[in-house]
């Protein structure tokens, strides 16, 4: 190993480096603004090269020639801004390239030609405001690509093409509006796709019809005003879905009907007002459902039909009177329901005719709750406080949703 941090280096050049039977290389901290032609030309050994927090800006065409070993190359914060076709061509043994933070604004088609082998492609906080056809298609065996906080405003319809073994995608923090149907066509190994902090408003039907092996979708802090039916129509494969903190109003029937290995769905912070009757049918491995910081005034009977599999629903932060007596009917499993925050009107008397509830403790916000008003075994008297909290047994599981103090 070859240690040269910061000592001040300005440019690699061929005399610069005699060290030929190395295997490692760290020459980050340093100064460097150019990498010359030739500069690795006989370090075949060379199995990682760190140039990680420099200065460069330009590397020959043939700079990296003859580093035929090279597994790992650290090119993170430097001043790039263009990627050039075949700057990479000779690093056919390359696993890994960290190019995050730098200021690439252009990738040339051909740039990733010769990657053979390559693994994870790391391009996150660059400039990169449109992806265009092509620039990716020589990366046939990648499987994770970080797109994090580039400005992205567009995705041009072929460029995520030849990247069929992809498996991790990251667009987080861009400022996408729009999903075409076009965009991840052929993505057929994907398994995560990160899209959370952009501008989506829109999301065609068929946009995720090609990732049949998507496992993870993250669609949080986006401006989605609806859920269309047929959105996840091919993606039975999907586990988790968030879609919190949108300006979701609408949840179109028949939008989760095919989500059966679906095991957390996350509204938290949208603007539902109505759970209408089977409104999650079809999702009958959920585990966890949040609709906390909704505006839900109205819960259907059968709202939650088909989740027999769900252990934990929350509701706090709505403006709920009353929950649908059959709720326990259709949640077998349930062993958590917070209900928190909410305007509940009902007394235990609404709920006496439930079987399914053999045990209920209704309360309400202070100020409709009445001096000497009875909660099974306990009484609210003058000096107290009732928290908006109800807690409920049923069968054997308890739902804890009341406080007095």
């Amino acid at each position: 190993s070859v240690l040269l941090k910061m000592l001040m280096v300005c440019a690699l050049l061929k005399a610069v480096f005699p060290w030929q039977n190395s295997n490692v290389v760290d020459m980050s901290k340093n100064n460097i603004t150019i990498v010359r032609d030739g500069v690795f030309i006989n370090h075949t050994h060379l199995e990682y090269l760190d140039l990680s927090y420099n200065k460069i800006s330009e590397i020959s065409s043939e700079a990296f020639s003859g580093l035929k070993s090279l597994n790992i190359l650290n090119l993170e914060e430097n001043n790039l801004k263009i990627l050039k076709t075949g700057i990479f061509s000779d690093l056919i043994s390359l696993w890994v390239i960290h190019l995050q933070g730098n200021e690439i604004s252009e990738i040339e088609t051909g740039a990733f030609t010769g990657l053979l082998s390559l693994h994870t492609l790391s391009l996150q906080r660059n400039k990169l405001s449109v992806l265009k056809n092509g620039i990716f298609k020589n990366l046939a065996f990648l499987k994770i690509l970080n797109l994090y906080d580039n400005g992205i405003l567009e995705i041009e319809p072929e460029a995520l093409f030849g990247l069929q073994a992809l498996e991790i995608l990251q667009l987080q923090k861009n400022k996408l509006k729009m999903l075409t149907h076009m965009i991840f066509s052929n993505l057929r190994s994907l398994k995560e796709l990160i899209l959370d902090n952009n501008e989506i408003s829109v999301i065609e039907s068929d946009a995720f019809s090609d990732l049949q092996s998507l496992n993870i979708i993250l669609l949080f802090s986006n401006n989605l005003t609806k859920v269309s039916d047929g959105i996840f129509s091919n993606s039975s494969s999907l586990k988790r879905i968030d879609l919190t903190d949108n300006n979701i109003f609408m949840i179109e029937p028949g939008s989760f009907s095919n989500l059966k290995q679906c095991d957390f769905l996350d509204l938290f912070h949208n603007k539902l007002t109505k759970l209408y009757a089977a409104m999650f049918n079809g999702m009958s491995s959920l585990q966890e459902l949040s609709l906390t910081v909704n505006e839900i005034t109205d819960v259907e009977s059968g709202a939650f039909m088909g989740l027999e599999n769900l252990e934990y629903l929350f509701l706090d932060k709505n403006n709920l009177s009353k929950i649908p007596t059959d709720v326990c009917e259709h949640l077998p499993k349930l062993n958590y329901l917070t209900i928190r925050s909410n305007i509940m009107m009902d007394g235990p008397s609404e709920y006496e005719s439930s079987n399914e509830i053999r045990e209920l403790c209704l309360t309400m916000e202070p100020s409709h709750v009445e001096t000497g008003t009875s909660f099974d075994n306990a009484t609210v008297s003058s000096s107290q406080t009732v928290q908006p909290l109800i807690c409920i047994l049923c069968g054997y599981s308890v739902f804890i949703l009341l406080t007095i103090t």
